[in-house]
């Protein structure tokens, strides 16, 4: 990526959010299941819509510290997690393309509502003989209480995706009060930010 691109990376995302940011409805995430993705290199991605949560290739796992919920943050469809106690609340994510476990390193780039303050969101994944393997952080992921859509950026590195984690699953999201509206995985990295431009279905 140019110079300019990794500076453009590292700018809050969407447009700036009430300082209020109030949970508007909340309602059972509604799955119908992953649609396998059918390219090499093809971004995977989950977005949160108005009632339902939309998969290519990559699917919401629902399990113990992991029960996620859809609601709304300053009119923007979301995903938080029901537990409350914030250090055990996770987003877990099963990954059904074949060709990114066979990648050296996939990229993740997750947008956040940045709520809280005074700390970061976190990823593990399942690698080879590491189920919860710290992904590398490569931009982003901080909390500064701005209450703006941001960007934090992931790379796994030789990435095993062998369902070894909790319910199956092949990586998680952690962070205080996380609230994510979608995330993207692609073997590049550019891709992978791109697909996140907002895309929303009319209301």
């Amino acid at each position: 990526m140019t110079g300019r691109e990794w500076r453009d990376l590292r700018k809050p995302l969407g447009r700036r959010m009430s300082v209020a940011a109030s949970v508007l409805c909340l309602v059972p995430m509604s799955i119908s299941g992953c649609r396998q993705a059918t390219a090499t290199g093809q971004v995977l991605l989950i977005r949160a819509h108005a009632e339902r949560v939309e998969e290519k290739g990559i699917c919401s796992v629902s399990v113990g510290d992991g029960t996620v919920m859809l609601t709304n943050r300053s009119a923007t469809p979301c995903i938080v997690n029901m537990n409350s106690d914030p250090h055990s609340s996770y987003f877990y994510f099963h990954v059904l393309d074949d060709s990114l476990k066979a990648s050296k390193a996939v990229y993740a780039v997750v947008r956040y509502y940045d709520q809280a303050e005074q700390s970061h969101i976190e990823l593990q994944y399942d690698m080879r003989r590491d189920a919860y393997r710290p992904a590398v952080l490569l931009s982003g992921g901080e909390y500064g209480g701005t209450h703006r859509w941001r960007a934090a950026v992931f790379r796994l590195d030789a990435p095993a995706f062998a369902g070894a984690q909790n319910g199956g699953a092949d990586l998680r999201l952690h962070g205080k009060h996380l609230c994510i509206d979608a995330l993207a995985l692609s073997s590049e990295l550019k891709r992978a930010f791109v697909a996140l431009t907002p895309s929303r279905e009319p209301r």
